[in-house]
């Protein structure tokens, strides 16, 4: 478990499912995911690509929660991908609506970070949409820089990468 002055991230339960499956199937949520909003079955089957991907690699998205509400706000983490025929970590977030804007993704994923690094996993890039200012800025202050745009599952992204 990584823990920050507001925030707990650990890898996601087998019974988080019941609460995190709706978050999954929220359009607002789901914003700037190449797949949108998921279905239940969908949403089931992406939990549990989240529960096993961080039991067999020993990293992934895992689960953002609030210390003073004991609530999951969303993910952080990073998973395997392949931007333009190259494998990749890519570092990912998204958080409920009314959790953005509050500094958590940018907490989440600085600790996260700071984590996987003492793990030797320093070459992690990030991507988003141009029109996704929210990412952009948090990706900013983690201290990732521009260098490239891509094409993700059928989605324009501009690529990141920490300098």
């Amino acid at each position: 478990m990584i823990e920050t002055s507001r925030l707990f991230l650990r890898p996601f339960l087998e019974e988080d499912e019941f609460d995190f499956i709706p978050a999954l199937m929220d359009r607002d949520f789901m914003a700037f995911s190449p797949s949108g909003a998921l279905n239940l079955q969908q949403a089931k089957v992406r939990f549990q690509e989240l529960v096993d991907g961080h039991r067999r690699n020993g990293f992934g998205k895992i689960a953002i929660i609030v210390k003073e509400i004991q609530q999951i706000i969303g993910y952080c983490g990073i998973e395997p991908c392949e931007i333009d025929g190259i494998p990749e970590l890519e570092l990912g977030y998204r958080l409920l609506k009314s959790f953005r804007g509050l500094g958590y993704a940018t907490e989440a994923a600085k600790a996260l970070l700071s984590f996987e690094s003492q793990r030797d996993r320093n070459n992690i890039i990030a991507f988003t949409e141009p029109t996704n200012l929210l990412s952009i800025n948090v990706l900013h202050k983690l201290g990732f820089q521009q260098y490239g745009v891509s094409v993700f599952h059928d989605m324009p992204v501009i690529l990141f990468k920490k300098t």
